[in-house]
C-alpha cells in the first residue's frame, strides 16, 4: 500500500465519523427544538403560532449565538464533507457509487459525502532505487548490480484500476529488465554504460506503459565483478604480463624452456610492493597472532593473573603429589 492509498483510507474513515456526527447533531437539534417549540413557559399566554420555518430559524440563530465555537467547528466538519481538496503535483480520481468518472485537477471540488469519493495519485517525478543483486551474464560471470528508476505516472486511472501496489510493481519491472538485460550481454558490453542505460529504459517503459507510467530515465549506479569474476577476469592481465616477463628472459639469453620453467605455473612473479605488503609477517593471519602470542607474553602481568597464575601452579603441585602417592602405595602392595 502506497502512501497515497493510506492517506486516502483515512480521509475516508474521517469523512464518515464527521458525517455521522453531523447526523447526531442534527438529531439532538431536532430533538431540542421539538421540546423547545411546543413546551410553553408557566404564567405566559399562549401566543399565536407562528410558521414553523419561523420557529426552527428563531431557534437555530439562539443556538448559534450561544455557541459560537461549536457552530464554527460544524462548519468546519461540513466543509470538509462536501469538498475534497487536492494539493499540487497529485491529481484525483473521482469515484461515483464505486464507478470511476473522471480525473480531477489540483484544487478543492464539490464532492456528495459517502455517494462520491476521491483518491489521490502523485503525478510528480518519482525517483526509485532497487537493491544490490547478483546477476550472470551471457559469459557466466556473476556481477553485482545496482539500478535506479526515474518515472511519472500520465495516467492517474490505469495507474489506480489497473494494479494494486504501483511502487511494487515498478520494482518488479525494473529487476526483471535488469535480469533480462545482463544476461544478454557479454563482459565487453557491460563497459559500455551509456548503451545499457538505454536499453535498460527500452525494457522497462513497454511493462509499465500498461499502467499508465512513463519512464524518464534508467541506469545502471554500479555493476562490479564479485571475487571469483574478478579472480577470472584477473587472468587475462596476469597471461600477459607473464608473456612480458617470458619475452625479456629470451632477449636477456636464456632459451624459451628455462625462461617457462622460472615463471612455471605455481610460480608467480611478484612485485616488491606485493613482497612487502603482502608476504610480511605483519599482514598475514599468522603474522598477526604469533605478534598477539608475543604481546600477550612480554606485557606485564596485573594482579589478577599473578594470583591466577600461582593458584593454578598449586593445583598443580597438589596433582603430581597424588599421583606420586599412588603410585607408592602401588609399589608397596606389589612388593
Amino acid at each position: 500500500m502506497t502512501m497515497s492509498d493510506a492517506n486516502d483510507r483515512v480521509r475516508n474513515k474521517w469523512r464518515m465519523r464527521m458525517g455521522l456526527a453531523f447526523i447526531l447533531i442534527l438529531l439532538f437539534l431536532g430533538v431540542a427544538f421539538s421540546e423547545a417549540a411546543f413546551a410553553t413557559p408557566p404564567g405566559k399566554p399562549v401566543a399565536a403560532k407562528e410558521s414553523w420555518l419561523g420557529t426552527i430559524w428563531k431557534f437555530v440563530w439562539a443556538w448559534v449565538r450561544e455557541h459560537e465555537f461549536e457552530t464554527m467547528l460544524m462548519l468546519f466538519a461540513i466543509g470538509r464533507l462536501l469538498a475534497a481538496k487536492i494539493e499540487t503535483g497529485w491529481t484525483g480520481v473521482l469515484f461515483k457509487f464505486g464507478k470511476v468518472k473522471r480525473t480531477l485537477e489540483p484544487g478543492v471540488h464539490p464532492l456528495i459525502p459517502w455517494f462520491w469519493q476521491v483518491r489521490k495519485v502523485r503525478t510528480r517525478t518519482i525517483t526509485l532505487d532497487v537493491a544490490k543483486q547478483k546477476v550472470s551474464s551471457l559469459d557466466g560471470l556473476v556481477y553485482e548490480v545496482d539500478a535506479n528508476l526515474v518515472y511519472r505516472v500520465v495516467d492517474p486511472i490505469k495507474a489506480l484500476v489497473e494494479i494494486d501496489r504501483l511502487r511494487g510493481g515498478c520494482e518488479t519491472a525494473l529487476t526483471l529488465a535488469v535480469f533480462e538485460l545482463i544476461g544478454q550481454c557479454s563482459r565487453e558490453n557491460l563497459q559500455k554504460h551509456e548503451d545499457l542505460d538505454r536499453l535498460l529504459a527500452e525494457h522497462v517503459q513497454p511493462r509499465l506503459e500498461r499502467w499508465g507510467v512513463v519512464v524518464e530515465s534508467a541506469g545502471f549506479t554500479s555493476i562490479a565483478p564479485d571475487s571469483k569474476t574478478l579472480k577470472l577476469s584477473q587472468l587475462r592481465v596476469k597471461t600477459k604480463e607473464r608473456q612480458l616477463v617470458a619475452r625479456e628472459y629470451m632477449e636477456k639469453g636464456l632459451p624459451a624452456t628455462l625462461a617457462l620453467e622460472l615463471l612455471g605455473g605455481e610460480k608467480m612473479v611478484l612485485s616488491h610492493s606485493y613482497l612487502r605488503y603482502r608476504q610480511s609477517p605483519r599482514r598475514t593471519k599468522r603474522g598477526l597472532k604469533e605478534l598477539s602470542k608475543k604481546s600477550a607474553e612480554t606485557a606485564p602481568k596485573t594482579a589478577r593473573e599473578k594470583k591466577a597464575e600461582k593458584i593454578k601452579k598449586k593445583k598443580e603441585k597438589k596433582k603430581k603429589q597424588a599421583l606420586a602417592e599412588r603410585r607408592a602405595l602401588g609399589e608397596d602392595e606389589f612388593a
